[in-house]
């Protein structure tokens, strides 16, 4: 268990925003509990979580600016010392380096479901999950994002197939696994840990 929060604190050392993403999960995982996960309520959501990621990110920012402002060495590297666009240089990538990966992974979830219905000449997605899936993949880090993904078109063309050959249900019927993606996003989240080590020890063994 130390381990694990000590890889989590190595996350969110790397990640600052990652709790205003965990508070997020948990709203999704109590709506989805009391079925009021509708295609409005998330779509607000991630409208909520993307202003609450930004706002939260400036206030990081600006205690930032504050420790350095306060200390004997690093005062130096702000005005009048020093060009104001240094400071702000480092903070924008030091707390919205992996939000903007996590951006990128929101359009790459929309542009993969658009891709499978232009593949399947279809819609098998339910209407909700065509903002709860970018949504989840909003609140995986890279590359866990993209695991994420991977993941879950496998399944969707296994549980198609398998409805197909077994079933016989009508090929318009929806065929995505609505109630696992959820379930494949938590599993994916609580093994972020052992996955960041990982890629940790793959990039810092010769």
């Amino acid at each position: 268990m130390a381990n694990y929060l000590s890889l989590i604190y190595q996350m969110i050392q790397r990640d600052p925003l990652l709790p205003v993403s965990t508070l997020f999960i948990i709203i999704i995982i109590f709506l989805s509990i009391i079925k009021k996960a509708n295609f409005q309520t998330l779509k607000f959501i991630t409208f909520l979580y993307l202003c609450s990621s930004i706002i939260f990110g400036f206030i990081l920012i600006y205690l930032q600016f504050k420790v350095w402002k306060n200390s004997d060495i690093s005062k130096y590297l702000l005005p009048p010392f020093y060009d104001i666009s240094y400071f702000l240089e480092y903070s924008l990538f030091r707390f919205f380096r992996n939000f903007y990966f996590r951006l990128f992974g929101f359009l790459a979830a929309v542009l993969w479901i658009k891709l499978i219905i232009f593949i399947l000449k279809r819609d098998p997605f339910y209407e909700e999950e065509k903002i709860l899936i970018p949504l989840l993949t909003l609140f995986l880090q890279f590359p866990y994002n993209s695991l994420f993904l991977l993941v879950g078109f496998i399944i969707l063309m296994v549980a198609m197939l398998i409805r197909l050959l077994f079933k016989k249900l009508s090929i318009q019927e929806k065929k995505s696994p609505k109630n696992l993606w959820l379930f494949i996003f938590i599993v994916v989240y609580i093994l972020q840990p052992f996955l960041f080590k990982s890629i940790l020890l793959s990039t810092t063994i010769p």
